[in-house]
């Protein structure tokens, strides 16, 4: 006895379509309107850390903190920082004097106390966190050691 052969045996059930997947391979985050947006609200809302920075530069130069540069990050919309300043010193006392006159005149002239601090005695590298600023103060030993710079080559370079 032959089988009937229903309607659902013979219509045809499509599969849904997949898009081509691309092993090996992550995308890249797409620029959208919104992170366009947001960098450039970063530069608008943080005229700040200009202040900042220029404060904390004159602190380094006030103690003869040599090699100074500051990274601008603030059109990288993955940033942990607007900015990064990095400068060397010859001697740990300089270093950790460096340091103390950053907080004092940040202190005095911005009226804002460091975030975080990370001044171990006798360490080659110390950091002073200001959120929007970063400071990064290292012996040049160090500095040449872990090459900040090339790290965070996407940021601006400005040399002091």
């Amino acid at each position: 006895m032959p089988l009937k052969k229903t309607s659902e045996s013979t219509s045809k059930k499509t599969a849904p379509k997949k898009s081509p997947v691309v092993k090996n391979k992550v995308a890249a985050p797409k620029k959208t309107a919104v992170t366009k947006k947001v960098t450039q609200l970063k530069k608008v809302l943080n005229p700040a850390s200009d202040f900042l920075k220029q404060t904390i530069i004159e602190s380094i130069e006030d103690i003869k903190g040599e090699n100074i540069i500051a990274i601008n990050l603030q059109h990288l919309p993955e940033s942990v920082a607007d900015y990064f300043i990095i400068c060397e010193a010859t001697t740990f006392v300089q270093l950790r004097g460096i340091a103390e006159n950053i907080e004092k005149k940040v202190k005095e002239t911005c009226e804002e106390k460091v975030f975080r601090r990370n001044i171990e005695p006798d360490s080659a590298w110390l950091i002073l966190d200001y959120i929007d600023i970063v400071v990064h103060l290292f012996l040049p030993e160090q500095r040449a050691f872990y090459a900040l710079e090339e790290c965070w080559s996407d940021g601006t370079i400005e040399k002091f």
